[in-house]
């Protein structure tokens, strides 16, 4: 179903944006369990990751650009989801969050997953659209084995013995982003909440690659250790920051000083070194603005080492960026 080759990898801090989101909403209590142990476990080629289909969610309807191109397919992408009414809406969300995936009655035969792929494209980058629907069953017995059909009830997809067809296809397809866009109509306060994401993808190629420069190209083994252990206070502070940041907007009016060795370093303020990669700490507590500095490019960081290693693995980068 939604599989990485359909919907591209997005950054692991985008997936922990999510993860974040999601812990927030206290009306599905396990869903958190869910995720996670999804994410840990390698689930059967015909399962759809639950964790993925959010970060789908959010490349689609949040990170712009990511898995539709070109505004006029995008627009007409979106109409079609935005025509769902609020009793539909509230039926996908409820077969989303019914059970961890949704299994097919049989697995895609290698044919028609190589037609699934394309149609899938098709579907997000130039508005190809089933002309019908899936049909909704009340019990497995109602299957008659024609066309695609949900037991709703164990979010099983009912296939037909002979091969599908494109259109029935497309309406697979078509199931699982309705799925997608229910679970961020449902959650979207929450997950646009993470203001920092739109941020981070705001950085230019130059940007990205001075912090990587900085950050990662260090003499020693480890990355972003700091020059002392914060104290219970600054660590109290660090974390009500920290989901300041990523869901009010809260950022730092300055960033942290960059040196080049650590003995450049002053005793002042929140430095991070080049040479070492080790964020550099006055005695003095740190101040709400230093600590907002230490978060932005801890932020920072985690996102550029992503997004340069999905470019690389995309063919969109020829290597690691050097001085």
């Amino acid at each position: 179903m939604l599989d990485k080759k359909i919907f591209p990898e997005v950054p692991e801090v985008v997936h922990s944006a999510v993860l974040n989101a999601l812990d927030s909403l206290e009306e599905n209590s396990n869903l958190e369990k869910q995720a996670v142990s999804i994410s840990r476990k390698k689930k059967r080629r015909n399962t759809v990751y639950l964790h993925r289909i959010v970060a789908a969610c959010l490349a689609i309807f949040f990170i712009s650009g990511v898995t539709v191109s070109g505004m006029e397919a995008f627009d007409r992408y979106r109409q079609r989801m935005e025509e769902m009414n609020e009793q539909l809406l509230d039926e996908y969300y409820s077969i989303a969050m019914n059970g961890e995936v949704t299994q097919m009655s049989r697995n895609l035969t290698t044919e028609e997953k190589s037609r699934y792929e394309k149609l899938a494209e098709e579907y997000e980058k130039s508005g190809l659209f089933p002309e019908g629907q899936i049909t909704y069953l009340q019990n497995t017995d109602e299957y008659s084995g024609e066309g695609i059909a949900l037991d709703s009830s164990s979010r099983t997809l009912y296939l037909p013995e002979e091969t599908l067809s494109d259109e029935e296809l497309l309406e697979i397809i078509d199931f699982d982003h309705k799925m997608v866009y229910s679970i961020y109509e449902e959650n979207k306060e929450v997950v646009n909440g993470e203001e920092w994401t739109s941020r981070m993808n705001a950085m230019d190629d130059e940007a990205v690659d001075e912090v990587y420069l900085t950050m990662f190209t260090t003499e020693c083994d480890v990355s972003g250790a700091y020059s002392r252990a914060l104290t219970e206070d600054e660590n109290r502070r660090y974390g009500e920051l920290k989901r300041s940041y990523e869901k009010e907007g809260l950022y730092a009016s300055s960033e942290l000083s960059v040196i080049q060795t650590p003995e450049e370093y002053t005793g002042e303020g929140v430095a991070i070194c080049v040479k070492d990669s080790t964020f550099y700490f006055p005695e003095s507590e740190l101040t709400d603005e230093e600590l907002l500095q230490l978060i932005d490019m801890e932020h920072k960081a985690t996102y550029c080492i992503n997004r340069i290693a999905e470019e690389v693995d995309k063919g969109l980068r020829e290597g690691y960026p050097h001085r």
